[in-house]
């Protein structure tokens, strides 16, 4: 007894499964699938079942026949039919109403019969139609199992989990993809148009977890079973190969109910442009309740091939039963006419044979999807192929399909490949189309699997973030997550990187959004923590040989910055900050960091001002000594002296030797440490007044070992003094080598004026000119002048050696004067003290009448008589040569010049150098002894020289004097 059966009900009632399993019942059976990707799940499923040798799927590119078949798995228009199986089934068989295929489907409805069981599949609102149609017709009600519920409009960025975003557009989908990509790590991409390779690939990054979103056309509400909480509809129009419409509550309802598997329940809505839906769409969705279908889509399958003109109208015939409509002219109808009216074509049509193989030949579809006209011209050249060779050319159909055999190119590149390829894989499924089918049926396969790998690796590429949404999945799955950290610092789980560890803190890929970053931060937050408490572990117990501190006040452990200095309550304590990320690293992480660091820049402070903080503790300094003690503190131990000139005139005797026994040296212009000028404690104190001036931005210290330095331009009130100099016009001077210049210009008359010597030059380093400026600087005005360098005169070679050199010369003091930093200036080479210098002969106001005598021991060259027209000539060549000095006079110009004063605790106290036992206001007193008078003035010719007078002592900062010594003492 034949048994005919309509297995309705909405989506997720479990029809297709019970249509397998009633077909496996059987001993043969045949089912047809409305899609390609639907039949090769479901041949998938049979073969995990009962094997794949009896087992075949024929779709319209893919056949997979064993010799032993039992079950065909096809798509509608592929089923085999008068095969005499057991069992057939037709799934979604409200397709009958479709414009496109419907009428394929209303064929199987009418015709398709198994032997023992026939079942048709699908929507309630084919009831009418099928009871109209099919006599004796069983039906069959299923509920479904969960139930659907509208969920409204929510942002893309607010979707949940396991959603299907469904667009009716490739652009529309692509940007969804993109979107979801940049905010929730990637989607999968799920389109008609994929091949069933791509299309599973896809789907299992779906339904592995990789990533949590799927965008997909309305080809997902076709019975691909997905697990889909969640379905939302960013658009609600459609084109239906003829113009864009809306769509219909059913068509809506089809693509809704793919949420909500089994039993779980599931939900709908809309999101990005799409509007909310109608109240009523709404409540007949989830009621499954829609108007029947009225008329199902027809066209005449009795086809006659006596002639084009026979078969064309057998094509278009109508038929007068009320529930059949004839159908729109279809593709192959249209490539059937125009391939008619091409005289070359027509005049190949003369016989049934002929006409049915130009039939067979408009059947392929246009994969392409071009145009008509072009599509028609394939189907020329093929048919031509066929009726005058029976077979397409080997070499023909390996051009075309080398030409399109390339993995290289964008996703729209390779699908269009793909759809390419697919037309050949159709050719060479034909039987009797191509000479060796075997082969051209597995090049054609493998060429579309090579394409089909490449758009899933490029789909994947560009809408899946992998980093993301592995770390997504594992988080989800509460996997443990092990965390591999480089010697770059750079941190990977599972093989993708999440950022960098820098010091105690994490730092995210520069490359990843807002909401990938926070992905990437709770992942961290799960790995990080042994890393830094391991890290914490070795930094404690590291020694401070391994820790620095920069110029502007930061921590670094090794090449790694893990904190930073901040202003405390004294000047010498200031606090550690760490650089820890606590909400990765942990507070105990924190507090460990943070401790061991200000370990290290407490020692690093008492280590660098130990004499300075030994003169703080030192309990015999009391009173007015104790307060200048302060003072050298609170100043990092540099003061100048006119901010203290009251309290260090106050002191006495014993009160300064206190002082003195902790290195307090009472400079003219400064009291200082000398021990303090030494790079290291120079940097530090930079750092500690930049903090507790409040500076945002610290100035440099100056290089190491230079007398003077440019004046920087700028600099915040006081740089200069904790650096250890002191401006002095568009150069800075150390303070220790400006208080040696100091003890250089005491012996000079600063009222009536003098030049520099060359040892003032030489312990500034400094051209004249620069000395110049330098002195204006210091209170000192400066006239330049220009007179008649003199020739110089050779010394007597009886001229006594120099015996003023000392016993023994302290080898350390030759390297006490440091290079001043101007060696690349145009500066002359200074003069040692024992080389023969020439000896200026200045008569002030005569020019030499006479030439120069003849040094002797130069041998005058012959000359030839003259006349004497030439000796004028001669004589006022020789120009004299002149030279520029300067004359120094005391000239203060502001409050902080101070005038040159002995140096304390020198003999003789505050007494004048002459003896006379006048106290000094002012240097020197006036001029001329006791009298005050100035004595004459001596116009009488005078003889000057660089040399400086010979004393008995040497000078020990002064290298060129040492120098000199130990030389006159060889």
């Amino acid at each position: 007894m034949k048994r005919i059966a309509a297995v309705l009900g909405p989506t997720n009632t479990g029809k297709t499964h019970y249509a397998i399993e009633r077909m496996l019942a059987h001993r043969t059976g045949v089912i047809g699938l409305p899609l390609r990707l639907l039949a090769r799940e479901v041949y998938d499923k049979i073969v995990a079942i009962r094997g794949p040798s009896v087992v075949a799927l024929v779709t319209g590119e893919e056949r997979i026949v064993p010799e032993r078949t039992q079950y065909w798995v096809c798509t509608v228009e592929a089923m085999p039919l008068g095969n005499g199986a057991d069992f057939v089934a037709i799934d979604e068989i409200q397709l009958c109403a479709d414009p496109e295929r419907g009428h394929v489907f209303t064929d199987r409805l009418l015709h398709a019969r198994g032997l023992h069981e026939t079942l048709f599949l699908g929507a309630e609102t084919m009831r009418s139609a099928i009871a109209a149609l099919v006599p004796k017709v069983e039906f069959i009600r299923r509920e479904r199992f969960s139930q659907l519920v509208y969920a409204g409009s929510k942002k893309v960025s607010r979707m949940p989990p396991r959603s299907a975003i469904v667009g009716f557009s490739v652009e529309n989908l692509y940007a969804m993809a993109e979107l979801l990509r940049r905010q929730k790590g990637g989607a999968a991409v799920v389109m008609g148009a994929l091949s069933p390779r791509t299309r599973n690939a896809q789907v299992e990054l779906y339904q592995n977890g990789d990533v949590d979103l799927l965008v997909a056309t309305d080809a997902i509400g076709m019975g691909l079973n997905l697990d889909i909480k969640h379905v939302a509809f960013s658009g609600l129009r459609k084109f239906d190969g003829r113009k864009v419409r809306d769509l219909w509550p059913n068509e809506l309802a089809q693509i809704a109910g793919r949420a909500g598997r089994h039993t779980q329940n599931g939900s709908f809505g809309v999101t990005g442009e799409a509007p909310p839906l109608d109240d009523q769409v709404v409540e007949a969705i989830v009621n499954h309740r829609f108007a029947p279908v009225r008329k199902l889509m027809w066209r005449n399958s009795a086809l006659e091939f006596g002639s084009p003109e026979r078969l064309i109208a057998s094509l278009e015939e109508r038929t007068d039963d009320e529930w059949l409509t004839r159908a729109r002219e279809a593709d192959d109808v249209q490539a059937l006419k125009a391939l008619i009216a091409r005289p070359e074509i027509r005049e190949r049509l003369g016989d049934a044979r002929a006409v049915r193989l130009l039939w067979d030949v408009c059947n392929i579809p246009d994969f392409r999807g071009i145009s008509h006209a072009e599509h028609a011209d394939l189907l020329g050249r093929i048919f031509e192929f066929l009726h005058e060779h029976r077979r397409v050319p080997d070499d023909w159909l390996a051009r075309q399909v080398k030409r399109i055999d390339r993995v290289e190119g964008d996703i729209d590149t390779l699908s269009k490949r793909l759809a390419y390829i697919r037309t050949w894989t159709y050719v060479a499924q034909r039987t009797g189309w191509v000479d060796d089918e075997t082969h051209w049926r597995g090049a054609t396969r493998a060429v579309e699997d090579r394409l089909s790998d490449a758009l899933h690796a490029a789909l994947t590429q560009r809408f899946v973030d992998r980093r993301t949404s592995v770390l997504l999945r594992r988080l989800k799955q509460r996997e443990s997550l092990v965390a591999e950290v480089n010697d770059l610092g750079e941190v990977t789980v599972e093989g993708q990187v999440l950022g960098r560890i820098e010091g105690f803190r994490f730092r995210m890929d520069e490359t990843a959004s807002p909401d990938e970053a926070k992905t990437l931060q709770q992942a961290a937050l799960a790995v990080l923590r042994p890393e830094f408490h391991l890290r914490a572990d070795r930094m404690y117990n590291a020694p401070d040989t391994e820790f620095d501190l920069t110029e502007q006040g930061g921590l670094m452990w090794g090449d790694r910055a893990v904190g930073k200095l901040v202003k405390g309550d004294d000047p010498m304590k200031p606090v550690a900050e760490a650089f820890v990320d606590e909400e990765a690293a942990g507070p105990e992480v924190v507090q460990k960091v943070q401790r061991r660091l200000q370990h290290f820049i407490d020692r690093r402070v008492a280590a660098q001002f130990e004499p300075l903080l030994a003169m703080s503790r030192d309990e015999a300094i009391t009173g007015l000594a104790r307060g200048v003690a302060f003072r050298m503190l609170e100043n990092f131990g540099i003061v100048p002296r006119g901010e203290i000139a009251d309290d260090i005139k106050a002191l006495d005797q014993d009160a300064r030797a206190l002082l003195r026994k902790h290195g307090v040296r009472f400079g003219q212009y400064t009291i200082f440490m000398p021990l303090l000028l030494k790079p290291a404690p120079t940097r530090l104190r930079l750092v500690l007044w930049g903090l507790w001036q409040g500076l945002d931005d610290f100035p440099d210290s100056p290089p190491p070992g230079l007398v003077t330095i440019p004046t920087v331009e700028g600099a915040p009130a006081g740089h200069a003094t904790m650096a250890g100099y002191r401006v002095a016009g568009a150069r800075s001077i150390r303070i220790d080598m400006l208080e040696r210049l100091a003890d250089m210009l005491r012996g000079e008359d600063s009222r009536g004026g003098f030049e520099a010597n060359p040892d003032m030059l030489s312990i500034s380093g400094l051209t004249l000119e620069q000395f110049s400026d330098l002195m204006g600087g210091l209170g000192y005005k400066a006239e330049r002048g220009e007179r008649e360098k003199v020739k110089a005169v050779q010394p007597s070679e009886t001229e006594p050696a120099a015996t003023d050199a000392p016993e023994s010369v302290d080898e350390d003091t030759l390297g006490a004067v440091p290079p001043t930093g101007l060696e690349g200036a145009d500066t002359p080479d200074p003069v040692a003290p024992d080389t023969p210098q020439e000896t200026p002969v200045e008569t002030p106001g005569e020019a030499p009448a006479t030439p120069p005598a003849e040094v002797p021991g130069d041998v005058p060259a012959e000359t030839p008589p003259s006349t004497p027209q030439e000796t004028p000539v001669q004589e006022s060549a020789a120009e004299p040569e002149m030279e520029v000095f300067y004359t120094f006079t005391w000239a203060p110009r502001g409050r902080g010049a101070q005038r040159p004063r002995r140096p304390e605790g020198s003999g003789g106290g505050n007494q004048r150098k002459g003896g006379g036992g006048k106290p000094q206001g002012r240097q020197g007193g006036k001029p001329g002894g006791k009298g005050g008078k100035r004595p004459p003035r001596d116009d009488k010719p005078k003889t000057y020289t660089s040399r400086p007078e010979k004393s008995g002592k040497v000078d020990p900062d002064n290298p060129f004097a040492v120098l000199a010594a130990l030389k006159d003492k060889s």
